[in-house]
């Protein structure tokens, strides 16, 4: 007898791997995967916007990047003695207009530079409700910055116009060889009710249905399923009792890789091993013992970073040069 309901999935007919470009944009679920990829030393970046949950303002955002029109100094605004973009994360947001526009442009030509040459890109949607100026023009936007609740609207997408918008992106983006994984985050939001919250990831459910039927290039990721119906247990979810635990989170990111990824097994043991040995911290109180110890892993990752350069291991090299 089967105690648990295991989410079937295929791996996809191509598999990418570390000299790809890969792409991740949206809610928590995209955060954790970049920074997973990353760590692994795939060649990975995250939206040039930070985390972004509601598939308008993602599609806003990849419309301002393929026209190469980047958020300008008129469209910040000042609250609570910072200067934020509505179209950005709060981690973009700073005391002065230049320093917001700096953080901004950085992430802009990274992203720019990238467009052309991404292989794999990925889409997580959080929420289907969305946060629109009260006064005409009627934009989204992907943060309200803790603005009062009367400049904006709020409203559930429909999945129609949410099809409509991002029919001609994913056209323009697999219009060449790459390709789109698409899904849809398992946090709920419980916030706005339980019944709500069920709603609006319906609307996405439907929604990247009816895209990724349409586009063979385009695929679906079970990142939500896979939470809510394989990992039904409390035990898998973090205290708050939405957001999946560290251990659901791993468990995701390794269907993720058997789904998406191209397995690189001598690899992956040489650099797991040398992963290990830098998380590891010396138990001898002898000095020479204690240099011996990150000389030895000074040199395991120098030599390792001459065949594999990758920004991660630049900063763990000068990490335990300190």
């Amino acid at each position: 007898m089967e105690w648990q309901k295991r989410v079937e999935l295929s791996p996809l007919g191509r598999r990418w791997g570390r000299g790809d470009r890969i792409t991740l944009w949206g809610s928590c679920f995209a955060d954790e995967l970049q920074q997973h990829l990353y760590r692994e030393l795939y060649d990975c970046s995250p939206s040039p916007y930070g985390i972004i949950y509601n598939p308008l303002s993602m599609a806003e955002g990849l419309e301002r990047l393929l026209a190469d029109r980047p958020v300008t100094r008129e469209e910040l605004i000042a609250h609570e003695g910072l200067w934020h973009s509505p179209m950005h994360h709060g981690a973009f947001s700073a005391p002065s207009q230049e320093e917001t526009l700096e953080r901004i442009s950085a992430a802009w030509q990274e992203a720019r530079g990238r467009l052309a040459t991404t292989t794999l890109w990925v889409f997580t949607f959080g929420t289907s409700y969305l946060y629109e100026w009260a006064e005409a023009p009627h934009g989204v936007v992907n943060n309200c910055h803790r603005l009062p609740a009367s400049a904006f609207r709020r409203r559930r997408a429909e999945v129609g116009e949410i099809v409509e918008r991002w029919v001609p992106l994913l056209e323009e983006l697999t219009k060449g060889e790459a390709e789109v994984i698409m899904s849809v985050s398992p946090i709920p939001h419980y916030r706005d009710g339980a019944h709500e919250s069920r709603l609006s990831k319906s609307v996405l459910l439907l929604a990247v249905d009816q895209l990724v039927t349409k586009f063979p290039m385009v695929h679906y990721f079970p990142s939500y399923e896979i939470q809510l119906d394989e990992l039904r247990d409390y035990r898998f979810f973090a205290e708050d009792m939405a957001h999946p635990s560290a251990v659901a989170v791993r468990y995701i990111l390794s269907r993720f890789e058997t789904f998406a990824l191209a397995e690189d097994l001598a690899f992956d043991r040489e650099w797991h091993a040398l992963l290990r040995l830098s998380e590891h911290r010396p138990l001898s109180s002898n000095p020479e013992r204690v240099s011996a110890h990150y000389k030895d892993l000074l040199g395991r990752l120098c030599r390792f970073a001459e065949r594999h350069p990758h920004p991660f291991l630049t900063a763990l090299i000068n990490q335990v040069e300190l």
